[in-house]
């Protein structure tokens, strides 16, 4: 009887377990890119929001600094009377157009944000002097290393700081002659320095200052300083007076410019969305701000002037991540109360789908209190 061999069962997988098997793989493999994809569109956001929410507090607290160094002395943050009022130690500008003219330059400014310009000592520490080292004939003005008033002499760099920043301030004092109080100031530019003479501690060096356009208006009269003018002049302090002007650029940059440097911005914090200030205005000089009626977000020269005038300032700075993200759209809440200002259009592309965040301080304004 003869038998035959029975074949061996074949190994391995048919072609539909093979389309199966891929099939699921390429379905785990999309699910797995998709999450990583997702978890690194996260990471990417939150990185972004981190850094933005760093530079919205760098910016907010380098604002306070400034603004807490503004005005000094007697200088009123504005004044009236002479040929007209005038800003002094501050201005608000609300809510500005794309382009902003300013000293000679037009800045490109964020639309709708505000530009902030404060006034005061920032670089160099006024000196004191004596009414002998001032001489209104010739518009000199002596600033000596050591004098009566102190014993400690200053840095010779506090010294050539004069030499090479133009604006000077003289605090005027008491006249017995005329009875003209505290209160009194000038402003003038350095046309001619001595440079640094002498040996320590009784350097000196010898400024003469003059008229310009662009300072004349603080002073008193509003009037330019000339030759011999004001008789009654009886200066205590003489420093470098400095403006500086902040405000939020096309690509996001909060930006601080120099009068000095006539429209040269450097920059102070990247992701800036909006700048917006506010003043408040003690206008019934009880002591207090009305939080519905004294902060005014574009304050006018006669509410400036009003009671006991500006004795604080509150700044809004906004940040945002510098992309978009489709599927998100900032709330409105986060520009609610921000000043006056306009919030960006839900519902469109734009900075609205973008993530923001937003820091508040309010600034005691201690040189005018």
């Amino acid at each position: 009887m003869a038998y035959s061999k029975k074949s061996a069962p074949s190994s391995g997988f048919t072609l539909i377990e093979m389309l199966v098997a891929i099939s699921v793989f390429t379905v785990l493999m999309i699910g797995l890119l998709n999450l990583l994809d997702n978890s690194t569109r996260v990471s990417k956001i939150e990185a972004a929001l981190a850094d933005t929410q760093e530079n919205v507090r760098y910016a907010t607290y380098h604002l306070m600094r400034t603004a807490r160094m503004m005005g000094g002395s007697t200088m009123p943050f504005a004044r009236g009377g002479g040929s007209g009022n005038a800003w002094v130690a501050g201005e608000i500008h609300d809510n500005q157009a794309t382009n902003f003219s300013l000293w000679g330059s037009t800045l490109d400014n964020m639309p709708g944000s505000d530009v902030l310009i404060l006034r005061g000592f920032f670089d160099v520490e006024p000196f004191f002097i004596s009414k002998a080292d001032v001489n209104p004939s010739a518009m000199t003005v002596t600033i000596r290393e050591h004098t009566d008033l102190t014993t400690t002499p200053r840095l010779i760099n506090d010294l050539t700081g004069f030499a090479t920043i133009p604006n000077v301030f003289l605090n005027r004092g008491l006249s017995i002659s005329t009875g003209q109080g505290g209160g009194l100031y000038t402003v003038g530019v350095i046309t001619a320095s001595t440079g640094v003479t002498g040996t320590s501690p009784n350097r000196e060096i010898v400024l003469t200052y003059g008229p310009s356009a662009a300072w004349d208006v603080l002073n008193v009269d509003g009037a330019a300083v000339s030759s011999g003018q004001p008789a009654y002049f009886n200066p205590s302090r003489a420093g470098i007076l400095e403006a500086y002007a902040y405000y939020v650029d096309n690509n996001m940059v909060l930006r601080r410019v120099a009068q000095r440097l006539g429209g040269i911005g450097e920059p102070v914090a990247v992701n800036i969305g909006n700048l917006q200030i506010e003043l408040g205005i003690d206008a019934d000089s009880d002591g207090f701000l009305n939080p519905a009626l004294e902060w005014d977000t574009s304050p006018t020269l006669v509410e400036a002037l009003a009671g006991e005038g500006p004795v604080a300032m509150r700044m809004t700075v906004l940040g945002r991540i510098p992309f978009e993200i489709a599927d998100w759209t900032e709330p409105g809440s986060t520009f609610a109360g921000a000043g006056n200002m306009t919030p960006p259009v839900a519902g469109v592309s734009g900075p609205r789908h973008a993530k923001w965040r937003r820091m508040e301080v309010a600034v005691a304004l201690r040189n005018f209190l």
